[in-house]
């Protein structure tokens, strides 16, 4: 039986898109241990020393009581953050509480954060950048020879990004397409921004654009998390990646050069698809690296730290 696992507490699909069964799979192969989830997590009979908890939000998951279980009964739990909005339930909470938020409170030992932002790591924790697994280029013959002259920027409405929203997305005339579910289309609407439903398969989709827009919270500016998924899909999809001039903290941090791909307000999207073809194949050149490797790297420093690891 397993002394250590990785948990992902919902449903995995090794097909999934989802970034958390991704970061699950990953983390399960690098380390050798069982991957668990809502299917199997019962299978797991004996407390475990190290509990692996990809984060994730608890008011979707599916299996409550295991990781109640799972989590009360660790030695250790070490959070899998990549994404920092999501943080482990608070135990002072006055209202209602849930099995999952009890079991955390019970914890004598403080949780240990492998996480993609530096200042929420702590002493016992490891900044990892989770996000470099986003790198998942295509087969040479899978990039369609031509793009479509167009810009995309894609993902979620996020209140933190209101106002690049209101600085780039104004025209629809311009170049530049929105892509997210319909439901989201209605927030996106107020900017007048030209819309298109998610792309799906992610690289594969965003393969067919000329340029992305690179985006980022507000907090983000002020706070240093790793580079975003958009940064290494659109290396991947070999899309030119056009960064808007608040999010260059991030790069300067993380020791990336920015200055010739920076973007200022929503004239300067205005781009031939030749331009993004030249500033593409020019970032190929300057921006790829070994990302997984990397990747790896950075767990097997935090695994082999001196706590109670594996």
């Amino acid at each position: 039986m397993a002394t250590s696992a990785v948990l992902l507490p919902c449903k995995y699909n090794p097909k999934s898109t989802c970034f958390s069964n991704q970061i699950a799979a990953f983390l399960a192969k690098e380390l050798r241990i069982p991957l668990l989830h809502e299917d199997n997590w019962q299978e797991q009979a004996k407390p475990l020393k190290t509990l692996y908890l990809v984060n994730f939000p608890f008011a979707f998951c599916g299996m409550e009581d295991g990781v109640a279980k799972l989590v009360r009964e660790a030695k250790e739990v070490v959070w899998v953050q990549n994404d920092y909005t999501i943080v482990p339930p608070k135990t002072n909470h006055k209202g209602p509480q849930s099995k999952i938020r009890r079991a955390f409170g019970d914890r004598k030992d403080p949780l240990i954060y492998w996480t993609n932002r530096p200042d929420m790591a702590g002493e016992r924790g490891a900044y990892i950048n989770w996000n470099q697994l986003a790198y998942q280029p295509l087969k040479a013959r899978d990039y369609p020879k031509d793009r479509n002259g167009r810009i995309v920027y894609y993902g979620s409405y996020r209140k933190g990004r209101e106002s690049s929203f209101d600085r780039y997305f104004r025209d629809p005339r311009g170049l530049l397409t929105v892509a997210c579910s319909k439901r989201t289309w209605k927030k996106f609407a107020q900017y007048g921004a030209h819309m298109v439903e998610s792309l799906q398969p992610m690289i594969e989709g965003l393969s067919q654009y000329s340029g992305s827009l690179y985006l980022e919270d507000d907090d983000t500016h002020e706070n240093y998390h790793s580079p975003a998924n958009r940064f290494y899909e659109a290396l991947a999809a070999r899309t030119a990646l056009l960064i808007d001039h608040r999010c260059t903290g991030t790069f300067k941090t993380a020791g990336i050069p920015f200055r010739e791909f920076i973007v200022w307000q929503e004239k300067d999207l205005k781009l031939t698809a030749k331009q993004m073809k030249e500033v593409a194949e020019h970032q190929q050149g300057l921006l790829v690296q070994d990302f997984h490797g990397q990747l790896r790297e950075a767990v097997f420093e935090a695994v082999t730290r001196p706590h109670d690891g594996l």
